[in-house]
């Protein structure tokens, strides 16, 4: 390596001639110096937009685009990653309710007597709300005697659920409802039930054909297995009003408790459900303020006593 003019230079290779007189060392070729030039040029005019857009209002956005593109230590940044949307895990159990409202060998009792108002009118004329869950609430009405309940529970959790007992969890009782008795048409025989619970008792308990069901039996629920229990509940001294309660043990060993209404909903506690949304049967009373009979067409008649 050698040095001129305080530079120093590479020695050229073996083969090759010195430099010419229009080509001093340490100069760049015309070629390259023109190509520099050029990209000075650029760079400067850049400079200059950027500046006149960040003065001119533009907007800053426009200069911070020009500058990033002129500066090259400027490096884009990586889009952010996407922010999960948080699922919520779906509950351990969940319990579908139906109620078999004004089925064959099905009476109804209101509270009021029904004789000559409008509701006697509708009667007549069958002009009356359905289904019956609608007419008896509106009516502060119940159906009489018996109640056929189906209870179909599912699990959603592996490796499963065990349900260690279905009880009926009484809230309130009251005098049987005495003033208006209505007959349903009756077309058979009622229908044998799996289970059955008597709600006159202190605690009801489920029964198959007289002998407890829980917890001498255990169910056993895995990720979307199903159980069906069909229940007649029957009533004879009280109006009743009450929930469902279903034990179960979870996968980790805890044990739980959750209260089952009407329309299927689960509450931690029996105490949050409204009084509108419990089941409702009463007893058969020994009289009545109006009796009606359904007819084997449409509307009710008036029982004469």
């Amino acid at each position: 390596m050698t040095k001129r003019n305080g530079r120093s230079r590479a020695a050229a290779p073996a083969g090759r001639g010195k430099p010419s007189d229009a080509q001093q060392p340490g100069d760049q070729p015309p070629a390259t110096r023109s190509r520099l030039t050029k990209v000075v040029a650029g760079l400067g005019s850049l400079m200059l937009l950027a500046l006149g857009a960040l003065f001119s209002g533009v907007g800053s956005a426009t200069a911070d685009w020009l500058v990033g593109i002129v500066s090259p230590s400027a490096e884009s940044s990586p889009p952010a990653a996407p922010t999960p949307t948080p699922t919520t895990p779906r509950e351990e159990l969940t319990i579908a309710v139906e109620t078999f409202l004004g089925e064959t060998g099905a009476n109804f009792a209101l509270a009021a007597p029904t004789g000559t108002d409008g509701l006697a009118l509708r009667l007549r004329s069958g002009d009356i709300e359905k289904p019956w869950q609608a007419f008896l609430d509106s009516n502060r009405g119940a159906q009489v005697g018996f109640l056929k309940i189906s209870l179909v529970l599912t699990g959603h959790r592996q490796p499963g659920i065990t349900i260690t007992n279905v009880r009926i969890e009484k809230v309130r009782d009251e005098p049987r409802l005495e003033g208006t008795h209505l007959k349903l048409y009756t077309a058979g025989e009622v229908e044998s039930i799996l289970l059955t619970a008597n709600l006159d008792e202190v605690r009801p308990k489920l029964r198959d054909g007289g002998v407890d069901y829980f917890p001498e039996k255990q169910v056993e629920l895995q990720g979307g297995e199903q159980q069906s229990l069909v229940i007649r509940v029957t009533a004879g001294r009280r109006l009743y009003r009450w929930a469902f309660a279903v034990d179960y043990v979870d996968d980790k060993g805890d044990k739980h408790t959750v209260y089952v209404d009407r329309a299927g909903r689960l509450s931690p506690s029996v105490s949050a459900i409204p009084l509108a949304e419990l089941f409702m049967l009463t007893g058969q009373a020994p009289k009545y303020g109006a009796s009606w009979v359904e007819n084997l067409g449409s509307g009710f008649t008036l029982k004469r006593p």
